[in-house]
């Protein structure tokens, strides 16, 4: 199948191959959504210090959080709010949503992501 694709500013033809996204067992489907709310989660717990000098977060949190309850801060070199993500879970989700509707499309994908950049903190 051929699609096309961003490189350089320019669209242009690659060839890719099907992916039946709609033939997950229930428990694939799980797991993938899984590994997409643990991604947001962890890049919500890091994208105050996304850009920071080492150190930022020991400073911040002096005591090791083992077995207990952590805490969400907002801040950081873009001013993110408590619990928010950065363009790294963005871009996941845009491919997500491509590849639910049953296989990989470029053009959904891309359309998602110049979407996303009218409104993105940190780019």
């Amino acid at each position: 199948m051929n699609t096309p694709s961003n490189t350089g500013g320019h669209m242009t033809q690659i060839t890719t191959h099907p992916l039946d996204t709609t033939r997950l067992t229930r428990r694939q489907l799980h797991a993938a959504i899984g590994c997409l709310v643990g991604a947001a989660v962890a890049d919500a717990l890091g994208a105050p210090f996304e850009f920071q000098p080492g150190g930022t977060y020991a400073r911040r949190f002096p005591t090791p959080v083992l077995g207990g309850a952590g805490e969400l801060i907002g801040g950081g070199s873009f001013g993110w709010a408590p619990g928010e993500f950065t363009d790294d879970t963005q871009m996941a989700l845009a491919l997500a949503t491509s590849l639910a509707s049953g296989s990989f499309n470029a053009e959904t994908t891309w359309n998602h992501f110049k979407a996303w950049a009218q409104t993105a903190a940190d780019i």
